[in-house]
């Protein structure tokens, strides 16, 4: 499939130095870039959590008191 993208033009020198040092093309280089990238892990989902407060009628803090 073609498709088109905009890149910054230091990133497209570099990636026209690297697809040349390793006998590649740009395309395949981005190619295969983007495949490492959707194989690595994605990010984990923090479960929620429940908040345990103990007593009761305390005034409410700011965070900014505890630095």
């Amino acid at each position: 499939m073609r498709t088109t993208i905009t890149l910054d033009d230091r990133l497209l020198e570099r990636l026209e130095k690297r697809a040349a040092e390793s006998g590649m093309t740009v395309s395949g280089l981005i190619e295969r870039a983007v495949r490492l990238l959707l194989q690595a892990s994605a990010p984990q989902r923090r479960d929620r959590f429940d908040l345990v407060t103990f007593g009761e009628g305390g005034r409410p803090v700011h965070y900014s008191e505890y630095r």
